[in-house]
């Protein structure tokens, strides 16, 4: 009896010891890992040069516009490059939108050029634009709040 439980603490330090070893090992192969990555990232970081083609050359990628398809080009081409198996999935169908030009003028007191932008898949206005009262938008506490003041704008731009 005394035998069998001497073999089996042996081989539970054995097995304790293994364990604490190969971890001693994993976390210096990882602490290595994690060195090579940002050694890699430091030397050899292409996040300005992806960000610039994507930010600055696609542009914003609304779903369904005509950009957002050019990014997913674009990604293909870069993980095809770089030697991944890649291609585009279709994954829905979207309404297509793409951002025109906006002009907003006061008209009254005086007349000043504002800057403006229109709210995705916002509708086209009539070609003279439109006319109507500006109010500024609040803060609110509530949804609650934001509905009712909603209904006092009808016919007003904010």
């Amino acid at each position: 009896m005394k035998l069998y439980t001497k073999q089996r603490n042996l081989k539970s330090f054995g097995l304790a010891f293994m364990l604490l070893s190969s971890s001693a090992i994993f976390a210096q192969n990882k602490d290595a890992v994690v060195a090579a990555i940002v050694q890699e990232a430091q030397a050899n970081s292409q996040l300005e040069n992806y960000a610039f083609e994507l930010v600055d050359m696609i542009g914003p990628r609304l779903v369904g516009s005509p950009q957002m398809q050019q990014a997913h080009d674009w990604v293909v081409k870069k993980y095809t490059a770089l030697g991944a198996d890649a291609r585009n999935e279709p994954y829905g169908e979207w309404r297509s939108w793409e951002r025109g030009t906006s002009a907003v003028t006061m008209t009254y007191p005086r007349i000043k050029s504002l800057e403006g932008t229109q709210l995705a898949f916002s509708p086209m206005t009539k070609e003279k634009g439109v006319e109507a009262e500006v109010v500024a938008m609040p803060l609110f506490s509530s949804q609650a709040d934001f509905q009712s003041w909603l209904k006092t704008v009808k016919v007003k731009l904010s």
